[in-house]
C-alpha cells in the first residue's frame, strides 16, 4: 500500500499540497480528480521523488520513500504524462526496452513480455517492433505509451493526465485498453485527471483534491453520493449518464436568478458535465453563471442537472 500521511508541499511560501492524508490500495486504480493547478502533478511528483515533501512521510509498503535508492525508486515505478515521451529515432522495440535493460532483461524476456503486453490490447507485437513512431498514429502512440508503463519490475504506475489533449472518442477507447492491461496485469495505479467521466470510468476509488486539499475519497461509484445523483442507482452505467451530460449546454438548463449570489460561477457556455466537475471540486450545490459580458444571467443547481438527466432519461 502507497501512504501520504500527513504531506504538504510548498513552493515560493504557496501551499501546494496541504496535510494530505491518502491512502492507495494495492492492485487498485486510484484517480486523482481536480482543476488544473490543483496539485496534482505535484503529489505524483512526491510519489517518486522528483519533488520532495517539505512536510509529512511517504510510505511504500510501511517503507519510508526517503529510505529507497532513487534510481532503484523510479526504475520500479511506470510512468506516462500526456507527451507520452516516445524518441522518434528508435523503433518501437527498442523504445520499449529501455527500462527493461536497465532492469537486466534478456532479449527473450523482452520479446515475451511485450508480444504478452501487446496481445492483451488485440496488437501484434511483431507487425509493430520495427516500426518508427512517425508511423503510428495518435491512438496507436498513447497504446504503446500504456504498454510501456506496464514494463517495469514494480507494482506501481504513475499517470499523469495521458489521454488530456486527445478526443473523447480516443479517451474512451484508451482508457478501455488502460483497464484490459489493468485487469491482467493487476498494477497499483496513481491516475491524474480533470475529466469526471474518465474518473468515474477507470477509477476503482476517486480522491478530490481542490488548491492542495483532499475534499473527498471514496469508491468511483459512491463519487456522486453526496449530491444525492438518485438517477445513477438505476443499474446503469455512470459514465453513461456523464456522456450525456457532456453534450448538454448550461444555458439550456439554467434557471432565473433569484436568491443572493453565490461565490462559484461558470459560463453559460459550459456543459453540464464541466458544472457537475465543478461542484464535486468546490463541494457546492449552487452556482452562479456567467454570460457573455461577464455579468450574472441565471443560476444552476446540482438538483437542476438530475431534472436534465431524468427527462432525458425518459
Amino acid at each position: 500500500m502507497i501512504s501520504f500521511e500527513q504531506v504538504t508541499k510548498i513552493y515560493d511560501k504557496e501551499i501546494v499540497v496541504e496535510n494530505l492524508n491518502l491512502d492507495v490500495i494495492d492492485g487498485e486504480v486510484t484517480v486523482i480528480l481536480g482543476q488544473s493547478k490543483s496539485g496534482k502533478t505535484t503529489i505524483l511528483n512526491m510519489l517518486n521523488r522528483i519533488v520532495i515533501e517539505d512536510l509529512g512521510e511517504i510510505f511504500i509498503n510501511d517503507v519510508n520513500i526517503s529510505d529507497f535508492d532513487i534510481k532503484t525508486l523510479r526504475l520500479s515505478i511506470g510512468y506516462i504524462n500526456k507527451e507520452v515521451g516516445l524518441f522518434s529515432n528508435m523503433d518501437i522495440r527498442k523504445n520499449l526496452s529501455i527500462v527493461p535493460k536497465k532492469l537486466n532483461w534478456d532479449n527473450e524476456k523482452i520479446d515475451t513480455t511485450l508480444n504478452e503486453y501487446f496481445s492483451i490490447l488485440d496488437l501484434n507485437y511483431y507487425e509493430y517492433k520495427s516500426k518508427k513512431v512517425y508511423q503510428l498514429n495518435i491512438e496507436e502512440i498513447h497504446k504503446i505509451g500504456l504498454i510501456r508503463a506496464f514494463l517495469n519490475d514494480g507494482d506501481i504506475i504513475i499517470m499523469d493526465e495521458p489521454f488530456k489533449n486527445l478526443q473523447s472518442e480516443s479517451r474512451l477507447m484508451l482508457s478501455e485498453c488502460l483497464l484490459k492491461l489493468h485487469k491482467k496485469l493487476g498494477k497499483t495505479i496513481i491516475f491524474a485527471t480533470n475529466n469526471l467521466e474518465e474518473a468515474i470510468k477507470i477509477g476503482d476509488r476517486v480522491a478530490v483534491i481542490e488548491e492542495g486539499k483532499l475534499k473527498s475519497f471514496d469508491k468511483a461509484d459512491k463519487l456522486m453520493s453526496n449530491f444525492k445523483v438518485d438517477i445513477l442507482n438505476d443499474g446503469s452505467s455512470a459514465d453513461l449518464y456523464i456522456n450525456m451530460l457532456s453534450n448538454m449546454i448550461i444555458e439550456d438548463y439554467m434557471i432565473p436568478k433569484l436568491g443572493k449570489d453565490v461565490r462559484e460561477r461558470i459560463s453559460q457556455n459550459k456543459t453540464l458535465k464541466d458544472a457537475l466537475t465543478f461542484m464535486l471540486q468546490k463541494t457546492v450545490y449552487d452556482l452562479d453563471v456567467l454570460g457573455e459580458n461577464g455579468k450574472i444571467v441565471g443560476a444552476l443547481n446540482v438538483k437542476d442537472i438530475i431534472k436534465a438527466l431524468t427527462y432525458l432519461k425518459g
